[in-house]
């Protein structure tokens, strides 16, 4: 009884945190850029143990421009839920709404749709490869993201990522990170992308 108590009596909601990030991305096979942003309110409540310590809510808006083409070409709003399973893995799943503006050229078979509401399983393992301060750690890490569209029941897009995310400061984090593209039942994308992030 009185570990149940003790447990209940370190759970608690942790300030919301605000974070606005930009990113670059250059994709080698299209041989053109994208800058994304993004900007999230991160709420945690943090259950006081050591399996599924944080449970999280995200609401999120992201924007992507292609820069040779000089064009907002994607934008999605959403929110994201997710929970650390083990201090090393994070489960979570995204429920946005996505409005396409593509130039359809190098697709072959994706239907050349402008809006649908999708779903993202984020599955992410997390390793500290060096500890800068008692809060501050560099963090490698492998991400993987799976897009299932309900427009066109089906999946649409998986995205594997390998990065490491380095803290500059108490509010700015900085973040590169290589990635492959894998556009279900079309073209393949490889990537770098470098990203910062201030947080609130």
């Amino acid at each position: 009884m009185l570990i149940c108590y003790n447990a209940a009596a370190f759970a608690e909601w942790e300030k919301p945190k605000v974070e606005f990030s930009n990113s670059y991305r250059y994709l080698f096979r299209e041989r053109h850029s994208i800058y994304i942003q993004r900007g999230e309110f991160k709420f945690s409540y943090d259950r006081g143990t050591d399996n599924f310590a944080k449970i999280k809510l995200s609401p999120f808006i992201e924007l992507r421009n292609n820069l040779q083409k000089d064009k907002l070409e994607y934008k999605e709003i959403g929110f994201e839920f997710g929970t650390d399973i083990f201090p090393w893995f994070y489960a979570g799943e995204s429920f946005q709404y996505s409005r396409y503006n593509y130039d359809w050229v190098n697709w072959l078979w994706h239907p050349r749709i402008k809006y649908a509401a999708e779903a993202e399983t984020r599955l992410k393992f997390m390793l500290p490869v060096y500890q800068l301060s008692e809060e501050r750690k560099i963090i490698a890490y492998v991400l993987n993201e799976f897009t299932y569209s309900f427009k066109l029941a089906e999946g649409t897009r998986n995205e594997v990522v390998l990065g490491i995310t380095i803290p500059v400061t108490k509010y700015t984090e900085i973040g590169f990170d290589w990635r492959h593209i894998d556009r279900i039942h079309d073209f393949d994308s490889d990537a770098l992308e470098a990203n910062v992030s201030l947080i609130f």
